[in-house]
């Protein structure tokens, strides 16, 4: 068996299908026998009631294991029907053999037509795999469009129609799926970019490649669990004070904007971290405290002092800067000098918000090597100002994206969004936790507090950033009850994570 938290690109894929053949007699349709029974065993486990499939089949391997969906459903008794798109090209190789074997039993082989969706209960999604290299031509366009907009749930077979397997990223169009059962091993385009929009749940089923095939190919990344984190949260001995858990200080909050730095405050204690301090606006730090007394706030005025912050700044076994610290000439001079204090003295330190626009515009020039303690915490919008490119061009490849944010600041990178990228001396991981009611303000301040409120515990920063974006996205879902069919979004705020972030920082044992 595969490392179950492996992660694989189209390449090393198929470097593992041309293994397996390696080692069985250079055959392959084993893998898609097993497949197709796979797909027919989740399909009558997930919808036991379902009697009418519709199977709508490509040219290539995907339509291969469609064929045999098709061939198991019938021989179970249930009504198939199975459709052929570009039937002027007869499926060769794996595909061919699994066709040739449908032609022996009685399911009906028919062109594509829009009414075929009324007389069915669930479509099977077995047109264009891991291979598509270009934006969706016809006709599968039409065909996808029109299952989008029909009711009727989608099994998809390795990977929904028309998603990018590296990437996450819809070619033109995408089948959306109810279920996705994927092979062999997982693939990046399932876990960010796009994918959550279409690959509703997702399965992995490895068909018995063995742990021979698996332990021939290597990958540098991997799906990140919550669980795997537990070892550093473990229970506190009896006999400890407040210094052995480090001092955090939050370093941001222009006026107007002191909520950001409160709320990252508050993360970092409600993660653990022995100490919290703000250092804010002289306007508004005394309101800081007022809100939240365990936080010790610090007010600097328009004429920042590099003298006066230092001995503040040598408290703090970590420091956070950017929640709410603005682009202004206070905000730019603050940043200026806590950047200099955390370089020259090593100082582990997250980066995020406008602390990433004035590092976009203040690149250091040591070597990025040079800074393994610094964690920075970019949205696409950040990341493209840091790498000087289109917000697009982040979201097209993430991973490319987060690689080469790694190489260019060093340390860690966290490259937020749905399918979060953690990457760091030529690791990646990817983390899944999260919804959509974390499209709100103040979200990624309290996910600078989380990191930071782990780091300053001893935890090491790559594993901090890791550990931090799974809390950060499981406190979200179960404030969101996630895991039950009444699941809401909207409204979520920022702070409605607090109470969720202290239970996860306390497993139960």
């Amino acid at each position: 068996m595969a490392d179950n938290q492996s992660v694989y690109n189209i390449e090393q894929i198929r470097k593992l299908e041309k293994l397996y053949a390696r080692f069985h007699d250079g055959s392959t349709y084993a893998l898609m026998e097993r497949a197709g029974k796979a797909a027919f065993d989740l399909l009558r486990r997930r919808w036991p009631l379902a009697q009418r499939l519709l199977v709508i089949c490509g040219k290539g391997n995907n339509g291969g294991d469609g064929f045999i969906v098709a061939r198991l459903a019938q021989q179970a008794g249930l009504n198939v029907q199975v459709v052929m798109l570009k039937p002027e090209f007869l499926p060769k190789g794996d595909a061919g053999r699994a066709f040739e074997l449908l032609k022996q039993t009685s399911v009906e082989v028919v062109s594509w037509s829009e009414a075929l969706l009324e007389g069915h209960d669930l479509i099977i999604d077995a047109m264009l795999g891991i291979g598509i290299q270009s934006d969706v031509r016809e006709p599968y366009t039409q065909v996808i469009h029109a299952l989008n907009q029909c009711a009727l749930p989608v099994l998809a077979l390795d990977i929904p129609s028309g998603l990018d397997a590296d990437t996450g990223m819809i070619c033109g169009v995408c089948i959306e799926a109810s279920v996705t059962l994927t092979f062999i091993g997982q693939k990046r385009g399932l876990l960010t970019g796009q994918a959550a929009d279409v690959c509703g749940d997702i399965e992995l089923d490895e068909l018995e490649c063995g742990q021979g095939v698996f332990s021939l190919v290597s990958t540098k990344v991997s799906h990140y669990r919550y669980e795997q984190g537990i070892r550093w949260l473990k229970p506190r001995p009896p006999v400890c004070h407040k210094g052995m858990f480090g001092h955090v200080l939050i370093v941001g909050g222009a006026p107007g904007m002191a909520g950001a730095a409160r709320m990252a405050a508050e993360a970092a204690g409600r993660t653990g971290a022995g100490l919290v301090s703000v250092l804010t606006h002289q306007s508004h730090a005394a309101l800081v405290s007022v809100q939240r007394p365990e936080i010790m706030s610090h007010g600097v005025g328009e004429d920042i002092d590099i003298s006066r912050l230092v001995p503040l700044l040598k408290k703090a076994s970590v420091i956070a800067m950017g929640p709410g610290l603005g682009l202004d000439s206070w905000g730019r001079q603050l940043a200026a000098a806590v950047d200099e204090f955390v370089v020259s003295n090593k100082v582990p330190c997250v980066y995020d918000a406008d602390a990433l626009t004035w590092l976009s515009e203040n690149p250091a020039s040591e070597n990025p090597v040079n800074q393994p303690l610094r964690v920075i915490t970019p949205h696409p919008g950040e990341a493209a100002r840091l790498l000087e490119c289109a917000n697009a061009d982040i979201q097209r490849d993430r991973f490319s994206a987060v690689e080469r944010l790694n190489e260019v600041y060093g340390g860690v990178c966290v490259l937020k969004g749905a399918g979060s990228l953690i990457a760091s001396n030529g690791k990646t991981s990817v983390a899944t936790y999260g919804n959509p009611g974390m499209a709100s303000g103040g979200m990624g301040d309290v996910l600078t507090g989380i990191i930071a409120g782990l780091m300053a515990q001893g935890i090491p920063a790559y594993d901090a950033s890791q550990l931090g974006v799974a809390i950060h996205g499981l406190a979200a879902d179960d404030a969101c009850e996630q895991k039950t069919e009444k699941a809401h979004h909207r409204g979520l705020l920022a702070t409605d994570l607090m109470p969720y972030i202290r239970t996860l920082v306390n497993p139960a044992p």
